[in-house]
Parts: C-alpha cells; structure tokens; sequence
C-alpha cells in the first residue's frame, strides 16, 4: 500500500500521534474498559507503526524521483 502523501511532511504525522495519544489518554483516564478506550489504542498503535516503524514515510534519497 503507497502512502498517502498528505502524511509526508514530519509535522503532520506527528500531530496526528499526538491527537491520537491524547485521546487515549482521555478516555483510559475516564474509562480504561470502554470500547472507545480499546478503539483510539489500536488506532494509536497502527499510526505509530505506519507513521514511523514501517519506514512508509522515509525520506528519499536526493535526486531519487
């Protein structure tokens, strides 16, 4: 699957970890049980491995187009 290229820039995916982590603080904090507690983990933890683990997003090589 190509990445979407709207994510390339650093600062939005990293915006986007971040709306994710804060949202699942939020409701870990209120209720850690809860269906949209278990939802934002898995959604964190796939934007995690697609945004910075599976090297999707890796910066090319100079001239490499």
């Amino acid at each position: 699957m190509k990445p979407h290229p709207w994510f390339q820039p650093l600062y939005r995916r990293v915006l986007v970890m971040l709306f994710c982590v804060a949202w699942t603080a939020w409701e870990g904090y209120y209720d850690a049980g809860s269906m949209w507690f278990l939802l934002m983990l898995g959604v964190t933890a796939w934007a995690a491995w697609d945004f910075f683990l599976s090297s999707n997003y890796a910066a090319k090589p100079a001239g490499s187009d």
